[in-house]
């Protein structure tokens, strides 16, 4: 149909009865008002009015008759008359009374009011004359019309047709219209004819609005009933109908394709139960395929009718003609809202859900069980007539326009994608029909084609007659056929191209090139097939993107035979086909069907020999030949000295398969330093099926946690595959030659995931351990760097310490240490000096060695913690002829006491004599110190010659060690033996990393020597974590719960001779304490108690001072003899005061000043002391202050300051008064 007859499509009726033939002098005039416009329906008072832009009309002329009287509606399909007329003319009341009143009012028996249409009379006046009234009453034709037709006409109430409730109250109620076979001018014609007009549409919508409000009613009580009863389905499926069409006359357009659509999917879910019929449809028997117009609404797929037949013959439902029905009008409808929209994109919108829902429904048809020829026919002329709809052909041709003119982005590809589908739809039937004629499909050449096991089941050749011209054409022979299949595709591909239906594009080229293939035009297939078998893989079609690598090879060599790398990538991509890495058997889509054994030997070997021939090195992706998997178990070979890992690698190609390296590669997991750790294994070959466990070995150790950064296997020195873990996904595209226009990029395949494996020193192998040294010296800082060999012999050793602590520097002679030869299980002990503030030190340690002539590195790094655990102070008391020293001896951390073995304290210069003043051994001393309870040792020292000085120095030696290291070794050692026994000494490095964790209990430690831990079972838990996670499965059960294995209840004892590795000596240097000054003051009384009170008692107050611990002695080089020698001494003064207390009156001497030079001085004074109290009292206390020289040193000694006197009272009273 033509665009300008799509909105005058379907019109309503208007009928019309003209028993005079006065309507032929009208005619011109009444129809040249038609279509009617601007129609405004308001169909509920609550919502706005529905505005009908255009309404087409068509005028029938009707003719009253007694069988539609008698007529059931039942029967008629859908009556579209939305008025009826009836046009007259008379000249007299004669004639009006004997020939136009009767046939008005049989017109009205018969048409109006069975059908309950609104009417209306029309007459028709001659040209230029009046009406004439009768010369009897007075009255004029028009007027006797009124009174007999018009409101509350006569006739009306005796035919019982009441019409003035049907048309709005608001516009007069006029019935009866006149009109004029010719005009005095335009504008008289003009006013006459709106009249009309506006009649007419009263009438139209008066009836739609009736009808409407019919069916509404009716719809909502089936609905209440349909569910179950039958009848009362149908009969709603009918009424909605009805409404469907009536919305439809009304230009509802929306309205009515809901409904229609409603409708199709009720019938659709209704007939889905029902068994697909296999005769053929009554309606496609007879089609004239030279006008075919499936659009065009016969009773035969009118649904209305189809359903109203049924009911009335008693017969079954043509669903297939119920249903095609309901699509030509749903086709109707979205064209005609097409054409009425607004914009392109709105138009396309509509034409493509058209285009959509052919493609379904032909789709659907083309399915069901039905197979004949004429249903096929029938499909592609279907086909044919919705690819070329005008309306879709205009939208496609202005959008490239506007897109050419660059005027917005395109909004036709929904049409251009289902016309595609279409063309698809088109090209299926021509292959069934070519097939049926004997012509070779192209795709022979790419799908497996189902044997029938019976020859007899083979299709035979129909030479019938094809009634499609089209058809029929291209069927005349293979040219003609191959050409039309050509046709077809290159336009759906053309359409899937403006549409970005890239892949589709991809799998319909398949059959251009194999085309070209078959006529041996090798370039053209090449150009095509660049991509295409990628995407057939990547999908799961194995088989056929192999066959397409084949015949892709095939064109290669014929066109560039030169190009090894284009061969190259070809024979990778065809061999990788062979590979099925998502682990599925095999189906009647694999590859593999096709390949034995020695065939993919076969392309093994010439995938290495070109990759052999390559002048650039070739990587690609692993996850596409092997899957690979790391397992994160890290193990030793004592036998080399290497730490090797074990790889699962499956070969699911079925042959043997030679590589030449493996490597693995780990790199810090934390990221913060570049170490690169490859595990490595040579010339090893897989097996053809299932896993192949490798063993890959490496020469470095990092005392790291590792995470897994790469995985390569080389199958030549140009031919890699390879893995990175973690890294962003790279192009997934490993097709050999990219398409010029487009290019998606297929997902990459999933890689291996991530591992983590933490590196352990093993006791069998060469290892380095970093710690404190036995004995240290008080302000130094040394650390021990121990060397332990393994089982070979070991060469050029260098080792080098650095460190990353700010602020450390390691001693000039500490940093580098080389050694020849180490023998096997040798140990060797470096220390190293620290110059530093800071309490905890980062160390590192690298060490190069050979083993018989291979280069082996160890890198180890580690914290280590300078601060010392016991702290040492030490107060001298002096006498005239000793030193008392008292060493107090405490904890640093108040939670981990300190064990003391062993204290020793001597002078290396033979000139002091020290003894210990305890009855304690001292081999055997065995003190703890607490955080609150320090422990104390007293030592006398007596100079034995007085030639010393400040500068003098005695030794200090204090054996200790803190108990949480004694616990730890303990555990240790217990770990150690339980590992030993069970054959798993290996892994103790690795278990014993859990001892900084235990939490013991050292107070019953140091009672009961029983080591507790407080949180066995969480760092069991911790252990057991760390076994499944780094040691293989078949060693895990003779490990796990070890640590609880060794705690009984949580405790365990231990030996004392395993704390002997815990024993740490501190040396200290004291200087030799000095006093300038030694006052020694003694009260000597003369008489003998006890004492009066009140009565004085004389005393002596004797002060002896001397100088003998100034250390001065021995820089005085002149002999006593010498004259020079006193004069040399300078006096020092003190003053003396004896403290007045509440005990005593003192007399005499209270405050004195003495002095004395560097020698020794005596001076005595009388002090007379009065009691003031009875009892023991204590003498009064003596206090010294120097002078002149308050910078020196001295202390008093009050040799009887202890000493007390007894006084008692006499008798009487004492009385004293001041």
């Amino acid at each position: 149909m033509k665009l300008e007859d799509i909105n005058l499509r379907d019109p309503i009726k208007i009928g019309y009865y003209d028993p005079f033939s006065a309507f032929s002098s009208i005619k011109d005039d009444f129809s040249a008002n038609f279509p009617l416009s601007n129609l405004h329906w308001r169909y509920n008072p609550l919502k706005p009015v529905k505005s009908i832009p255009l309404l087409p009309v068509r005028l029938v002329e009707e003719v009253p008759s007694l069988h539609a009287k008698n007529t059931s509606a039942i029967s008629l399909p859908l009556d579209n008359v939305y008025a009826r007329l009836m046009v007259v003319k008379s000249t007299d009341i004669d004639t009006y009374r004997s020939q136009v009143r009767p046939l008005i009012i049989e017109w009205l028996k018969s048409l109006v009011k069975p059908q309950n249409v609104l009417w209306a009379i029309i007459l028709v006046n001659p040209a230029g004359k009046r009406d004439k009234k009768s010369s009897i009453i007075k009255m004029s034709i028009f007027d006797k019309l009124n009174m007999d037709f018009g409101h509350d006409g006569k006739q009306l109430l005796v035919l019982d047709i009441r019409q003035e409730e049907e048309i709005s109250p608001a516009h007069p109620r006029k019935q009866v219209l006149k009109v004029y076979e010719d005009y005095p001018d335009e504008i008289s014609k003009l006013e006459v004819y709106n009249e009309v007009v506006g009649i007419l549409k009263l009438l139209v919508l008066c009836t739609f609005d009736k009808r409407y409000m019919d069916s509404t009613r009716v719809i909502e009580k089936l609905k209440l009933t349909s569910k179950s009863n039958p009848a009362d389905k149908i009969e709603l499926l009918q009424e909605e109908m009805r409404l469907a069409s009536t919305f439809n006359d009304m230009r509802c357009l929306d309205e009515s394709l809901d409904l229609y659509e409603t409708l199709y999917a009720e019938l659709v879910h209704l007939g889905s139960g029902e068994a697909s019929s296999t005769s053929i449809p009554t309606v496609l028997k007879n089609i004239d395929y030279t006008n075919f117009q499936p659009e065009s609404i016969t009773n035969e797929i009118d649904p209305y009718y189809q359903f109203c037949r049924a009911v009335e013959q008693r017969a079954p439902i043509d669903m297939f003609a119920v249903r095609l029905g309901l699509f030509a009008k749903i086709s109707i409808l979205l064209q005609m809202l097409a054409n009425f929209a607004i914009s392109i994109s709105i138009s396309s919108i509509y034409m493509s859900s058209l285009l959509q829902k052919a493609t379904a429904f032909l789709n659907e048809v083309s399915q069901s069980s039905l197979d004949s020829i004429k249903k096929d026919q029938w499909l592609y002329a279907m086909a044919d007539f919705y690819l070329n709809l005008p309306l879709a052909r205009k939208l496609v041709e202005l959008d490239k326009a506007q897109a050419e003119a660059g005027d917005g982005i395109s909004n036709t590809s929904g049409i251009l994608e289902y016309t595609a589908e279409l063309k698809l739809l088109k090209r299926l039937l021509l292959t069934k029909f070519g097939k049926t004629q004997g012509f070779e499909s192209p795709t022979n050449y790419v799908f497996l084609e189902s044997v029938p096991i019976n020859p007899s089941e083979n299709p035979k050749t129909d030479t019938h007659d094809l009634a499609v011209r089209e058809l029929a054409e291209s069927l005349k022979d293979q040219t003609a056929f191959e050409d039309s299949f050509a046709s077809l595709t290159i336009s759906a591909i053309e359409d899937f191209a403006n549409c970005e239906r890239i892949k589709t594009i991809d799998v319909l080229s398949i059959d251009l090139a194999m085309l070209h293939f078959k006529k041996r035009e090798y370039k053209e297939a090449l150009d095509i097939l660049q991509t295409s078998y990628d995407y057939f893989i990547e999908n799961g079609w194995n088989y056929l993107g192999g066959v397409l690598l084949e015949v892709f090879l095939e064109c290669i060599l014929h066109v560039k035979p030169e190009n090894s790398t284009e061969l190259m990538n070809t024979t990778l991509e065809l061999f990788v086909s062979l590979n099925d890495c998502k682990g599925a058997p095999l189906g009647i889509n694999d590859y593999n069907l096709i390949k034995n054994k020695s065939e993919r030997l076969k392309l093994f070997h010439r995938l290495k020999s070109i990759s052999e021939s390559l002048d650039v090195y070739h990587e690609s992706q692993l996850d596409r030949v092997f899957k690979v998997e790391v397992l994160p178990h890290i193990d030793m070979n004592a036998d080399d000295g290497r730490y090797y890992i074990q790889v699962k690698i499956q070969n699911k190609f079925g042959i043997e398969i030679d590589l030449l390296k493996v490597v693995v590669t780990f790199v810090s997991a934390d990221d913060l330093s570049d170490i690169s750790i490859p595990f490595t294994n040579t010339d090893t070959s897989l097996s053809g099926e299932g896993y192949t466990l490798i063993n890959l070995s490496t020469d470095l150790y990092y005392s790291e946690s590792l995470k897994l950064d790469k995985i390569s296997v080389e199958m030549t020195d140009k031919l890699v595959f390879s893995t990175m873990i973690d890294a962003c996904p790279t192009d997934g595209d490993h097709t050999v030659i990219h398409h010029t226009t487009t290019e998606e990029v297929s997902p990459r395949l999933p890689s291996p995931k991530s591992v983590t494996i933490q590196m352990f020193p093993f006791p069998e192998l060469f290892r380095v351990e970093i710690m404190s040294p036995k004995a240290v010296s008080l302000g130094t800082n040394a650390l021990e760097c121990v060397v332990h060999n393994g089982p070979k012999d070991i060469e050029n050793l260098a080792i080098s310490i650095a460190t990353s602590t700010h602020g450390l520097q390691l001693s000039d002679n500490s940093e580098q240490f080389n050694r020849d030869r180490l023998g096997a299980g040798k140990q060797m002990n470096l220390t190293f000096h620290c110059n530093t503030g800071a309490k905890i030190v980062e160390i590192k340690v690298t060490c190069h060695y050979e083993i018989d002539g291979e280069r082996y590195e160890y890198h180890f790094q580690d914290s280590h913690d300078l601060s010392l655990k016991v702290s040492v102070s030490v107060q001298d008391i002096f006498r005239t002829e000793s030193i008392y020293s008292k060493f107090q001896i405490g904890c640093v951390n108040s939670h981990n006491p300190v064990r003391i073995r062993k204290c020793d304290y001597k002078c290396t210069q033979q000139k002091f004599d020290v003894k210990r003043l305890s009855t304690i051994d001292k081999e055997n001393l065995s003190l703890m110190a607490f955080g609150e309870q320090p422990a104390f040792v007293f030592y006398k020292v007596t100079p034995i010659t007085r030639n010393f000085d400040s500068s003098d120095a005695l030794d200090f030696m204090i054996q200790f060690s803190d108990l949480e290291s004694e616990c730890k070794q303990i555990v240790r050692a217990a770990i150690q033996l339980e590992l030993k026994k069970r054959g798993k000494l290996k892994y103790m490095f690795m278990l014993t990393g859990i001892l900084s964790e235990l939490h013991f209990d050292l107070i019953q430690y140091s009672v009961e020597n029983t080591v507790h831990v407080l949180n066995a079972a969480s760092c069991s838990k911790y252990m057991n974590e760390i076994i499944s996670r780094l040691i293989p499965p078949k060693d895990r059960s003779d490990i796990s719960d070890v640590l609880l294995l060794i705690l009984h209840d949580g405790q365990i004892i231990g030996p004392l001779d395993l704390l002997l590795d815990a024993l740490r000596e501190l040396h200290i240097s004291v200087p030799v304490p000095c006093l300038n000054t030694l006052h020694h003051v003694e009260f000597i009384v003369a008489e003998k108690g006890p004492y009066i009170l009140g009565e004085p008692i004389n005393t002596r107050l004797v002060v002896k001072s001397n100088s003998k611990w100034s250390g001065l002695l021995s820089n005085e080089l002149l002999a006593s003899s010498s004259p020079d020698r006193r004069l040399q001494r300078d006096l020092k003064a003190f003053e003396l005061t004896v403290i007045n207390e509440e005990d005593w009156l003192i007399s005499g001497c209270k405050r004195q000043n003495i002095y004395i030079d560097s020698g020794e001085a005596i001076n005595s004074f009388d002090v007379c002391l009065i009691p003031l109290n009875a009892g023991e009292l204590l003498l009064p206390k003596v206090t010294m202050k120097a002078i002149n020289d308050e910078s020196g040193t001295m202390d008093v000694i009050q040799e009887n300051g202890l000493e007390t006197l007894s006084v008692i009272a006499k008798l009487e009273n004492v009385a004293f008064t001041f």
